[in-house]
């Protein structure tokens, strides 16, 4: 565990140090931050998608750049740690993201700080009242944040291991195939539903119910067992074509 602790740590080092990552990360928190607490408490969601974004997508670019591949080659651990380590660093960055956004959405409730704000209009005010009414917005910020931490960490998962399989060169072909996939795979779903041959899902009714804490756990568990397999299963195809 040591082992991976000090990889990830590495790996964090090496996003942070990446030109221009953390004043990037640092402006879309801010916008996150003043967009949660002011405006309406959805504008937390951003938080959720710039820390990974900013500490994440660096990686491999910086990886290939500095000739990291050759420094993990030396070092006295084993390979296969080295890659775990990424995918759990992912599930971290991720997870870590998702709390900082549900803690700035507690905060952006509990504060009501769109009341400092100099409003006259009587419609805007009605609309500020209205984004900060936890029954109407509450259920639908807390689903946005934990599906973007979801999104986040599978996206990440699958891209960073197919990427790792099949090579950095191949990344724009990998990011098309994968968008296609995804676009083919939802295109079907909207298709069989007009058919009424799968499930009929109200989706207006679903954003206002509450979600519970045991279904964003299981959200989490999810996250974490895609990053986990996905990793096992790159550890092994690299540690084969090592051989």
């Amino acid at each position: 565990m040591k082992e991976l602790a000090r990889i990830m740590r590495f790996d964090l080092l090496t996003a942070a140090g990446t030109p221009g990552s953390m004043q990037l990360a640092l402006f879309f928190s801010a916008v996150s931050i003043l967009l949660g607490l002011f405006f309406f408490p959805l504008g937390c969601v951003y938080m959720v998608f710039s820390i990974p974004g900013m500490f994440i997508l660096p990686l491999g670019s910086a990886a290939e750049k500095n000739g990291f591949n050759k420094l993990y080659g030396v070092l006295p651990v084993d390979r296969r740690n080295i890659t775990r380590a990424r995918f759990l660093y992912i599930f971290l960055v991720g997870f870590a993201a998702e709390l900082t956004g549900l803690l700035l959405l507690a905060i952006s409730y509990s504060a009501r700080l769109y009341t400092v704000l100099p409003v006259t209009a009587p419609d805007l005010k009605e609309m500020l009242v209205q984004n900060f009414d936890k029954a109407q917005t509450l259920p639908l910020s807390l689903k946005a944040i934990t599906g973007a931490f979801l999104v986040i960490t599978v996206l990440g998962g699958v891209f960073s291991m197919l990427t790792m399989i099949f090579g950095s060169q191949n990344s724009g072909r990998i990011a098309a195939i994968s968008v296609t996939a995804l676009v083919v795979i939802c295109s079907a779903f909207v298709f069989l539903n007009e058919l009424d041959l799968v499930p009929v899902i109200d989706f207006k009714s679903s954003l206002t119910k509450d979600i519970s804490a045991a279904g964003i756990i299981i959200c989490n568990l999810i996250g974490l067992a895609v990053c986990l397999i996905c990793g096992e299963i790159t550890a092994k195809k690299l540690a084969v074509r090592e051989l």
